[in-house]
């Protein structure tokens, strides 16, 4: 009897237990839950607050009232939209199924002042006979001296083949210019490639710490990225000049840090558009997703570039050299790979 009654009470004590857990339910997804949900998952993965000048806190006192509870689901994402712009990082971005928010900064840089005339590059340079390997747009210009490689993303696959049939095209010539001003980023497997053609002693290019916890500066001990093991085929050892400029974003950027670990390159333009550390994708509670870098990079000097990688030698594009139909930043690279030549 005692047993049935212990059996008995087992089995309410179960059906209590169950019925208790079908009665929880998840918190209500409403405009503010999505709001400090989007703000506190930035505040503890976001690297960058400190060197962007961001105070995230205020950011949060200048938003939380523009929250509204009966405010449309296009309402509540312009408003978040807007404030992750806010961080100025345009590998910071909002994802729903009806749009995607972009840094207006950013996208000024980008889109504004290019530092370069499409026009000018092939009517001058690549001239209307210009050769497509890949995805470079190419030829020789300085009377031949000199081979111009025009590589418009990081997205365009770069094979072995290309690099070797290039390298194999311009080896007569004194250098080559490498042309990134339009550049906005892509692939990194892309930018390993390229490397592998380059001169390589195992130099260090850049470290990285990765966030690690909530706290602004939890992050990993330094890991180091050191220029890949030289491929087995042609291997460009001449003068390399790469161009930058503020489209230069992303892997663009990375790739220009890398450079000033080579001894043959040399980076000439205006400073980039930063963006050099790894993105990942997190989820919002109402389905949405948002991007966000969660590493800081530093040149082997400790220098943190995220805002931006410097050229080795600042050149403007020059109206007055527009007016006769050149590029003064193209112009100049040419006569650095002469004068590089000249000094061996």
């Amino acid at each position: 009897m005692k047993r049935i009654r212990f059996i008995q009470l087992l089995s309410l004590t179960l059906l209590a237990t169950s019925c208790e857990s079908v009665l929880i339910r998840e918190p209500a997804v409403t405009p503010r839950s999505t709001f400090e949900d989007l703000w506190k998952q930035m505040q503890e993965r976001y690297p960058h607050f400190e060197i962007k000048g961001v105070d995230w806190e205020q950011v949060y006192r200048e938003y939380s009232p523009q929250i509204k509870d009966n405010m449309s689901q296009s309402e509540l994402f312009n408003v978040l939209g807007k404030m992750l712009g806010e961080i100025h990082d345009g590998h910071v971005n909002l994802m729903s199924s009806f749009d995607i928010s972009h840094s207006p900064t950013i996208n000024e840089s980008l889109l504004g002042n290019r530092n370069v005339v499409e026009s000018v590059l092939y009517e001058e340079y690549l001239t209307y006979t210009y050769h497509t390997t890949g995805g470079f747009i190419h030829n020789a210009i300085h009377n031949g001296k000199v081979g111009y490689l025009l590589y418009s993303s990081w997205m365009n696959e770069i094979r072995k083949s290309d690099l070797a049939y290039l390298y194999s095209k311009y080896s007569d010539c004194n250098g080559l210019i490498l042309d990134l001003r339009s550049n906005t980023g892509g692939a990194l497997y892309n930018l390993r490639m390229f490397l592998q053609s380059l001169p390589s002693n195992g130099q260090l290019l850049y470290t990285t710490k990765v966030k690690t916890g909530p706290g602004y500066e939890d992050f990993s001990e330094a890991t180091g990225a050191y220029a890949p093991k030289t491929w087995d085929g042609p291997v460009w050892r001449k003068p390399l000049v790469v161009l930058i400029g503020p489209r230069s974003y992303s892997c663009s950027s990375l790739f220009s840090l890398c450079m000033k670990s080579y001894d043959n390159v040399r980076l000439v333009g205006n400073t980039t558009s930063g963006g050099t550390s790894v993105v990942y994708t997190f989820g919002l509670n109402n389905g949405w997703a948002y991007r966000t870098p969660m590493s800081r990079t530093f040149s082997p000097d400790g220098h943190n570039y995220e805002n931006g990688v410097p050229p080795d030698y600042f050149v403007e594009l020059d109206p007055l050299v527009l007016m006769d139909g050149k590029d003064s930043i193209i112009e100049f690279a040419c006569r650095l790979i002469d004068s590089t030549v000249r000094q061996k």
